[in-house]
């Protein structure tokens, strides 16, 4: 019976040590995904703040996003991604743009006075807009049609909110080079709070690009 007792002690004993074993390895390899992935974050994506209406009703004034690095791009910048990219001409603190992609390198690129976008002769579908806003929009801000082809390493970028938007109709195609990354996410907006100058920041479901 004192040997049955023993046994059974060294059993609980062993039970014990493999269920710690096993805790301590879940710990670490739970440990090494999460730095891991904090890392990865780190390294491939950058957070970027919305800063004005120039993309509504796509994006909104101070929500927050992240955009993933030129460099670990896969497939390189398409037509109706939106990027974020560095120009000089920005007023902006930041001097940071974010605008879509409408014409890619070596393309022509053509804007009928309607507002109709065709590229290569084809016109293209634009869901993204809202038609309320932008009935007519384009006339207000140049009444003559623009036509153009862009160079090797040259994009096309427009707002979707068109009668708002300070982008290639103005300043002209960007270079590649100034591309900062492409938006991925959304998942929040911030505000300010008046008087207090406190900023604080709101979280709700992701939106995804």
């Amino acid at each position: 019976m004192f040997t049955s007792a023993k046994n059974g002690i060294i059993k609980g004993v062993r039970e014990r040590v493999i269920l710690k074993k096993i805790f301590t390895i879940i710990l670490l390899v739970t440990s090494f995904i999460c730095c891991s992935l904090l890392i990865f974050l780190n390294v491939c994506f950058e957070k970027v703040l919305v800063n004005g209406e120039s993309m509504y009703p796509t994006l909104k004034d101070q929500e927050l996003g992240l955009y993933l690095k030129k460099n670990f791009i896969v497939g390189g910048i398409k037509r109706n991604d939106i990027v974020i990219f560095e120009h000089e001409n920005n007023s902006y603190e930041d001097k940071l743009f974010i605008k879509r992609v409408i014409g890619l390198p070596n393309e022509k690129v053509e804007i009928k006075e309607n507002g109709s976008i065709y590229i290569n002769e084809e016109k293209i579908k634009q869901d993204y807009l809202d038609l309320e806003q932008n009935t007519n929009t384009y006339q207000i801000i140049n009444s003559e049609r623009m036509e153009l082809i862009l160079k090797e390493d040259e994009y096309f970028v427009l707002g979707d909110n068109r009668g708002n938007s300070y982008d290639s109709r103005f300043f002209g195609p960007i270079k590649k080079d100034v591309i900062l990354g492409k938006l991925c996410l959304i998942y929040g907006h911030q505000e300010e709070k008046q008087n207090s100058g406190k900023i604080t920041k709101y979280f709700f479901p992701i939106k995804l690009f």
